[in-house]
């Protein structure tokens, strides 16, 4: 019994590891998309707690007067790994893959049955299950998986980088085991010792198996890590977008005010002019239309018939007459792209808000200066490009991408929020700096071709 307290510690590993799988594939349920893959994968963590127990608890055998259950527990670990194996392959191979764990399901139910009702005749067909055919099925899938990872499949390139280090850090414990008491080089040699002369691969099969659950177990929280932080990120990209859509939102509607108050002071003009006309004061009819054709020519002028870009170029003109800038615009746009307007405007404003800030930090207004491109190309996409001057060295991350200077305040997503709309319809965000001018631009691919009348 002081093996089975010995077991008592890595079986309660295991079991909190189950439970962490099952808690898992409950909470992507919950979230509408659970890997299944986790459900077999928590009943062989659960496998390996009582088989080890079993095979040290004499009493448990002698009660149930046969090994059925010792023998059941030894199996099912492997064909369970078989499962999980097949279930991220792909394509063809993951049609006819199913062949193995169906097999080794199969033979394992056809052999504990065959236990039951003929102990002695069904014993050759499960020794020859677990010594023989078992690993070699394990071998093959692992074949399988190889053949993925060439191919690109990314679970399973993940699994074989993963696989690689974990061995290497094996490597490394049964050397410092040799350094030290040389436990782990005894179990290893004893393992190949009991596999020469019981001509079993069982043995190295477990040992295997044991190795692919600590694996297996990693990549799930790995891909768990991914997800959150993936989770957290695009929150944040939302949040950008939620905030530059409210903002322009706004700007939309205060256009639409003043395109009211300009109507109504229009019409008080026109009752000016007329009263300096009935008193025949042509010089002040003259001095009023000057002031007036003035206003108007200060005011921003019309791009395109697309609203939101018309909206968001104009907010640049009026925001670069305010700082003193060189700004130019080339637009020609459609009233209606096959973009949705939300994603146009994290974009282009994105753009627009970086330029101005850039602009806005020269201290001589002859260096500022934004040139905006939006136009269609060859009615497929759209292309938008953004060129400002700036001063200073660019800090960049990780990834390349420049660092905002007001990240400390709240920003910096801007850059990520545009890289994924690009993304989004196909194409890439390409940031370029060259003699203190930064330059961004993409080419946005049309979800809904615009039709010949609409271009």
């Amino acid at each position: 019994m002081a093996s089975t307290a010995q077991d008592a510690l890595p079986a309660g590993v295991l079991l909190a590891a189950a439970l962490f799988l099952v808690g898992l594939f409950f909470f992507q349920l919950y979230h509408g998309k659970a890997d299944a893959s986790l459900l077999p994968l928590s009943l062989l963590a659960l496998s390996f707690g009582p088989e080890r127990a079993v095979s040290y608890s004499a009493y448990a055998i002698w009660f149930l007067q046969s090994p059925l259950v010792l023998v059941g527990l030894q199996m099912l670990p492997l064909v369970l790994s078989l499962w999980v194996l097949w279930y991220h392959l792909a394509g063809r191979v993951r049609k006819w893959g199913i062949l193995l764990p169906a097999l080794g399901t199969l033979g394992m139910a056809v052999g504990l049955v065959w236990r039951l009702f003929d102990n002695q005749g069904g014993s050759v067909w499960t020794n020859l299950l677990l010594s023989h055919l078992l690993p070699l099925a394990l071998l093959v899938s692992l074949l399988l998986c190889a053949h993925q990872a060439r191919r690109g499949i990314a679970y399973y390139r993940h699994f074989f980088l993963l696989g690689g280090v974990l061995l290497l850090f094996f490597a490394l414990c049964v050397l410092f085991s040799l350094a030290g008491d040389g436990s782990l080089w005894s179990y290893l040699c004893s393992l190949w010792q009991n596999t020469r002369m019981l001509r079993s691969f069982f043995y190295l099969a477990r040992l295997v198996n044991h190795l692919l659950l600590l694996l297996f177990f990693l990549l799930v929280v790995y891909d768990f890590m991914q997800s959150v932080v993936r989770r957290n990120s695009e929150l944040q990209l939302l949040t950008v977008q939620n905030h530059y859509a409210s903002e322009h939102a706004a700007y939309l509607r205060r256009s639409l005010d003043e395109t009211y108050a300009m109507r109504h002071e229009i019409l008080h003009h026109m009752n000016a002019l007329s009263a300096f006309c009935q008193e025949g004061d042509l010089q002040r009819v003259q001095q009023y239309v000057e002031h007036f054709t003035g206003q108007i020519r200060q005011a921003p002028g019309r791009y395109t018939d697309h609203p939101l870009i018309n909206a968001l170029v104009s907010y640049c003109q009026i925001q670069a007459q305010k700082l003193d800038v060189s700004f130019q615009a080339s637009v020609q746009v459609p009233q209606h792209i096959g973009i949705v307007d939300a994603d146009l405007a994290v974009l282009l404003s994105n753009m627009i808000d970086n330029a101005l800030h850039a602009v806005a930090a020269l201290p001589d207004p002859q260096e500022r200066s934004i040139r905006l491109k939006v136009e269609i190309f060859e009615n497929a996409g759209l292309f938008v490009s953004c060129t400002n001057s700036f001063s200073g060295d660019l800090q960049r991350d990780e990834q390349g991408d420049p660092l905002s200077p007001r990240r400390h305040e709240g920003h910096g997503q801007g850059i990520k929020a545009m890289r994924r709309v690009a993304e989004q319809y196909n194409s890439v965000l390409i940031i370029e700096t060259q003699d203190n001018l930064f330059h961004v631009k993409s080419y946005l691919y049309f979800q809904e071709v615009p039709s010949q009348a609409e271009a």
